[in-house]
């Protein structure tokens, strides 16, 4: 649970200082859901940055860019692109880790 926190405080912090909730406008949906698969049940968070101004890639990856990629408790499964609309990242982990946490 601490890592998913960490995970969101750095990606709404990042959001406020330098995405789409920079300046008014912007609008962040967060989003659940648990994949039913019957050998390997997955949980799934996604991330979407709407409006306000325009984002573009950092040029270097720093503590944060590296804490993002890592994914949901280190997992690595992480869908993320710097889109013109905004920030679309997704991240998936099994969900018997999420409830281990």
């Amino acid at each position: 649970m601490l890592g998913l926190l960490l995970l969101l405080h750095e990606l709404a912090t990042s959001a406020v200082e330098y995405g789409k909730l920079s300046s008014g406008g912007g609008l962040v949906t967060l989003r659940r859901s648990c994949e039913d698969a019957a050998d390997n049940p997955g949980f799934r968070l996604t991330w979407l940055e709407a409006g306000g101004p325009s984002v573009t890639e950092p040029g270097r990856k720093g503590f944060v860019s590296r804490l993002i990629s890592m994914g949901l408790l280190g997992s690595g499964h992480v869908d993320l692109r710097c889109a013109p609309g905004g920030l679309e990242a997704v991240f998936e982990a099994p969900l018997s880790r999420m409830q281990s946490e």
